[in-house]
């Protein structure tokens, strides 16, 4: 394993110091613009807020929890200093962005194995800024994703509970502790991640879809190992303690007045709301969720993949031919990730998936 001293400066520099900056810059960038008033997608979020929405409250625990003690704020300010909150997960979304980017193995094929002699297989060129420089412009510039980190929206309930940065900053975040992982091989990274996704499934019906990739990834990771009942019990835990929060609401709600939703009516609706969800999307935009899947979840599945030095042909002709052809797919996804964030006609947004989907663009730009 790489121990700290043998890492280079500026292989220090890229993901433990530049992330910082892409955070700072996203920030002042989303503060400048930022919608200093109520949008027609914030409404929900800013009448809750100010007591002012005669609904229960049974959707988006985490969202309801951290966003509290914005209920005390005079309602002048309330749309403002939700906004910035938005504009606050964006920013730190895109920093955890930049250092997962700055974590991704550059040992996946023979040529970068040449290059790249360290363990952890960094890029440690000089222009190894650019990936998550350029990674944080393709997400943080988009147009679906610029909207929602200058205004807090999300879909009205049940589609949406809450803030959508909110959700993608907790995805940014599992994500990130699975690439840490990989670095370090400290079993606490993996119990962090359990922890983050039970909250998250909580707050966000598309975590619950996403769950057997992230199984998926960390068996990956983790090999055999996984499979240790030690591990897979604190794993268990971790997960069940997030996944804790779906009772908050309905035992706050059972705690109130005797004229609101009681406790289990409150639980059912949001579980009942989420599969609902989940069902619908499966009968109904299940090939165009595999559509968006081509240039988020597969280029992932892709570069997670160790290649080998040879595919069967030991001539130089036939390895140098495999080499341009894999040379080739690897610049087709990076122009076909990038073209989604311009929204083409098969984008999340154009296909009518924007706001709920805002990890296949973040997926897309890593």
């Amino acid at each position: 394993m790489t121990t700290e001293h043998e890492v280079s400066p500026q292989q220090s520099f890229v993901p433990s110091i530049l992330p910082w900056f892409v955070a700072a810059g996203a920030l002042a960038i989303y503060l400048v613009t930022l919608n200093r008033w109520v949008s027609l997608s914030s409404l929900e979020q800013v009448a809750t807020a100010a007591g002012w929405n005669w609904r229960p409250e049974v959707y988006g625990p985490l969202y309801w929890l951290v966003t509290y003690p914005f209920r005390w704020l005079p309602p002048r300010m309330i749309p403002l200093a939700l906004n910035s909150f938005a504009a606050v997960c964006a920013a730190l979304s895109l920093a955890l962005l930049a250092r997962s980017v700055a974590l991704l193995p550059h040992d996946r094929t023979h040529g970068q194995r040449q290059q790249e002699t360290s363990q952890n297989g960094f890029l440690s060129i000089p222009t190894a800024w650019l990936p998550p420089v350029l990674a944080a412009l393709v997400c943080g510039l988009q147009l679906t994703f610029w909207e929602h980190a200058t205004a807090v929206s999300s879909q009205s309930p049940p589609w949406g509970s809450g803030c959508e940065m909110l959700d993608l900053l907790l995805f940014a975040y599992v994500i990130r502790c699975l690439l840490e992982f990989r670095v370090v091989e400290r079993e606490s990274w993996l119990l962090r991640a359990a922890l983050a996704y039970g909250a998250a499934m909580t707050n966000n019906w598309a975590m619950i879809g996403f769950l057997p990739a992230f199984l998926l990834a960390v068996v990956w990771i983790r090999g055999l190992d996984f499979f240790n009942l030690r591990f897979l019990g604190r794993m268990s835990f971790c997960g069940l303690l997030g996944l804790l929060l779906y009772l908050l609401l309905p035992v706050v709600l059972s705690a109130g007045d005797a004229s609101s939703a009681g406790f289990w009516p409150a639980l059912k609706a949001n579980l009942g709301a989420q599969r609902s969800i989940l069902m619908a999307l499966y009968k109904y935009g299940r090939h165009e969720v595999a559509l968006l899947a081509l240039t988020s979840l597969l280029p992932v599945f892709i570069f997670g993949i160790r290649w080998a030095s040879y595919f069967g042909d030991t001539s130089q002709l036939g390895i140098r031919l495999a080499t341009f052809m894999f040379h080739i797919v690897h610049a087709l996804f990076l122009l076909a990730c990038i073209w989604v964030a311009l929204d083409p006609p098969f984008s999340p947004r154009t296909r009518g998936f924007g706001s709920p989907f805002l990890t296949f663009y973040y997926l897309g730009a890593l």
